[in-house]
């Protein structure tokens, strides 16, 4: 059975995968660390790039046939922006990445063509999750292993001048705004982008507001009203 891989929410069966994908078991970390009379000290760490070689290979019919294939692969892979990227043998993840390399190292045997794709990643993200925030305290478990930013979206059931959303780990969202029954609300945390029946929304964001994202592990978060928050699961 042939595998395949989604590049820019575009899966191409011209291209199947190929044995020979290289790619480290977690991306690397790049550490800043200062040293005094024999104590060492961990400053910061950074996430670096993590990179992917994948092997493709197809079949071509005639020279003129190789290049409109040749022309489809860079039309597909060739982004200015970072896209998602995921492989069909790779169930249930997806990174987020662009092309590194030219494309221009296929190697021809008559009618099969092959070489390797060269993406770079910034993030290995999992499943995508929903939880139900209540009004009085709500244990969630967010699963992964690192950090992962939210969304949240509300509907009010009844007219209320203010929202509140808090976590144990010091995320608190305050909101004052003479909202009514009906009103949907979403927070998007990445962007910090607070939207009412998805027109923008940011003056009522109180200077409490402390953004953070949710950290992996059982949680403790309660809203002032019933709200869906949802997240997608990060790795290392």
């Amino acid at each position: 059975m042939l595998n395949y891989m989604t590049f820019n929410n575009t899966r191409n069966t011209n291209f199947p995968l190929l044995q020979g994908r290289k790619k480290a078991p977690f991306f690397p970390l790049n550490r800043t660390i200062t040293s005094y009379a024999g104590v060492h000290r961990l400053k910061k760490t950074e996430k670096g790039l993590l990179s992917i070689s994948q092997p493709i290979g197809f079949i071509v019919k005639n020279d003129e046939h190789a290049l409109q294939l040749k022309d489809e692969l860079s039309n597909w892979l060739v982004t200015e922006n970072w896209a998602p990227l995921q492989f069909d043998n790779e169930p249930g993840r997806r990174y987020t990445a662009v092309v590194q390399n030219t494309l221009d190292d296929f190697e021809k045997f008559v009618d099969q063509r092959s070489g390797t794709v060269q993406f770079v990643a910034k993030d290995e993200l999992g499943d995508k999750r929903t939880e139900t925030i209540n009004t009085t305290n709500t244990t969630i478990q967010v699963t992964g292993q690192a950090e992962t930013p939210w969304a949240t979206q509300t509907t009010f059931g009844i007219d209320a001048d203010q929202f509140v959303l808090e976590a144990n780990n010091g995320l608190y969202v305050q909101l004052d705004y003479n909202f009514i029954q009906g009103d949907v609300l979403k927070i998007d945390y990445k962007y910090r982008k607070v939207t009412l029946n998805d027109e923008l929304l940011m003056t009522p964001i109180s200077l409490q507001t402390n953004w953070l994202p949710l950290t992996p592990g059982y949680m403790q978060m309660k809203a002032s009203h019933e709200t869906e928050i949802s997240y997608s699961e990060r790795h290392y």
